[in-house]
């Protein structure tokens, strides 16, 4: 029998009310496995941040919130296309600036070239490009790569070039009077990984040239922090001095100044954004 439009209208609401308690329970059920995960995950010793940042010293845990959260590592910073120390942290900026300008700028003339790895917006790189020859600025993110030449050219700052590179891949081709690697690090998660980078560096830097690092790490304990935030994706590892110290050592650099840029605590755990000024010793 031929249904009435009537029974037909009351039949589509039946649905769409059935659709809707539907989707409802779903969204229940993915909150309560997102709630059931996170417990889990604190089981294992992670820790909530302030900002709901994930923190954990397990290697493991770390894996396990990045598939989790169907996330990469570094995927916030890939995305990005425009990230300065000066936007995000401007105090930091200062201390950071007074570094090179005391620590690093001493060491340059016209005659050299620089190499800037993990080079963001570039702005460090326009910074140095006054008193040095040429710099090469090497960045993950393609996007910041294609922010940094547009500084450059609405700036007319000429002696300055950037290229997307993998730091854990990458083949630095020219030799280097001086080099800056701040910030990259905080961004490597694999401690094989973090001494072949270290490694290739001071292979690329002549004889008693100058490396001017800087990193947030761990300022408790001997151990690595790895931190997720579930919000903007954004992944760090926080090395503790004493490893980060001993990359550098065994590459042949020998400490000349540290400076402290910046301390943070949260939630019982501190961390430091540490500079440091190298020498590749000669040979």
């Amino acid at each position: 029998m031929k249904k009435s439009q009537e029974e037909l209208n009351t039949y589509r609401e039946l649905r769409q009310k059935l659709e809707g308690e539907l989707n409802t329970y779903k969204e229940m059920t993915k909150s309560v496995e997102g709630e059931l995960f996170l417990l889990g995950i604190l089981e294992k010793g992670a820790v909530i941040g302030n900002e709901g940042e994930l923190f954990t010293e397990n290697r493991e845990v770390f894996k396990e919130l990045l598939a989790h959260y169907q996330s990469e590592t570094n995927a916030a910073w890939k995305e990005a296309d425009d990230w300065s120390v000066k936007q995000v942290f401007p105090e930091r900026h200062k201390k950071q600036e007074e570094m090179l300008k005391t620590g690093f700028v001493p060491y340059l003339d016209k005659e050299q070239r620089v190499g800037d790895l993990a080079c963001a917006n570039g702005e460090w790189s326009f910074y140095i490009a006054e008193y040095a020859g040429w710099v090469d600025g090497f960045e993950y993110s393609e996007h910041m790569v294609k922010t940094a030449r547009e500084n450059a050219c609405r700036e007319g700052i000429s002696n300055v070039t950037f290229l997307q590179t993998d730091a854990c891949r990458m083949q630095l081709e020219h030799s280097y009077d001086n080099f800056m690697m701040m910030g990259l690090l905080t961004c490597i998660y694999d401690e094989e990984d973090a001494e072949t980078i270290v490694d290739k560096v001071a292979g690329a830097i002549k004889s008693n040239g100058h490396l001017v690092t800087k990193d947030t790490l761990n300022a408790v304990g001997e151990d690595v922090m790895y931190a997720y935030n579930t919000g903007s994706r954004y992944t760090a590892a926080y090395w503790s001095w004493e490893k980060y110290y001993g990359w550098f050592i065994k590459s042949g650099f020998k400490l000349e100044r540290e400076y402290v840029l910046d301390e943070v605590e949260i939630n019982g755990m501190n961390f430091v954004s540490r500079g440091a000024i190298w020498v590749k010793c000669g040979s």
